[in-house]
């Protein structure tokens, strides 16, 4: 009999172990399981943390960019102003400016005055002629030509024999031989200006004062005389030729 008892409680703690040990697997495996956990949420926690340092820090980089925006905006639309130089330095500045212009000017001044004196002393040294009454003839059908201004005679000859050229040339083309000379001579003129021009030229070439003025208004007159001879002379020629 006292066997038994012995027996039961061999029983009971074989039975009571396995239970022991199931338990102890479940609380070890409820543990693990914690742990895992545990583990993904402060892994969770370090990414949140990382993810909102980098949007403070794009924060931080958008305030730091859009004051530097702001200020090159004021420093572009800053009225410009000339450093450490005072309103007393800038009046300084302004006048001196001023100064110079009028000291240029009186300059031009000077040296205009200075040339006309130089004009009017060439002037009165140069011999004036009688009017033009007294002057001969000027034609560019005269051979020499005159002596007047400082071109060469052959610069004077070779400008009268193309401005006769171009009138006799242009009286040939205009002439009916039936209208007066007068008539064909002035429509023949506008013509020959430039050869005019450059004839007149050769002769007033250096002449000043009263000299130039007599020989300008001569040379006016010959303007209408020399078409009038070119009208003339190809007429004749062309009644000898018949």
């Amino acid at each position: 009999m006292p066997l038994r008892p012995l027996i039961l409680v061999a029983a009971l703690a074989a039975v009571a172990v396995p239970a022991f040990a199931q338990d102890q697997a479940e609380r070890d495996r409820m543990a693990a399981l914690r742990a895992v956990g545990e583990a993904e949420r402060t892994a969770q926690d370090g990414q949140r943390q990382q993810m909102e340092q980098a949007n403070q820090q794009r924060e931080l980089q958008a305030r730091v960019e859009a004051l530097e925006a702001q200020r090159q905006n004021e420093t572009a639309l800053r009225p410009a102003q000339i450093p450490n130089t005072s309103q007393a330095r800038i009046e300084d500045l302004r006048q001196l400016d001023v100064d110079a212009r009028l000291s240029a000017i009186e300059r031009q001044q000077q040296a205009n005055q200075a040339a006309l004196r130089a004009a009017q002393s060439a002037s009165a040294s140069t011999p004036v002629p009688a009017p033009t009454a007294s002057l001969p003839k000027i034609s560019p059908f005269s051979n020499p030509q005159p002596s007047y201004g400082m071109a060469t005679n052959a610069q004077k000859q070779a400008a009268a024999d193309a401005y006769t050229a171009c009138l006799t040339g242009a009286a040939r083309r205009m002439d009916d031989h039936i209208s007066d000379a007068t008539t064909i001579a002035v429509a023949i003129q506008p013509g020959c200006f430039s050869q005019f021009g450059a004839w007149k030229e050769s002769l007033e070439r250096g002449t000043v004062g009263g000299l130039r003025i007599t020989l300008e208004q001569a040379l006016e007159l010959s303007q209408q005389t020399g078409a009038v001879q070119a009208v003339l002379q190809v007429r004749q020629q062309t009644r000898a030729a018949r």
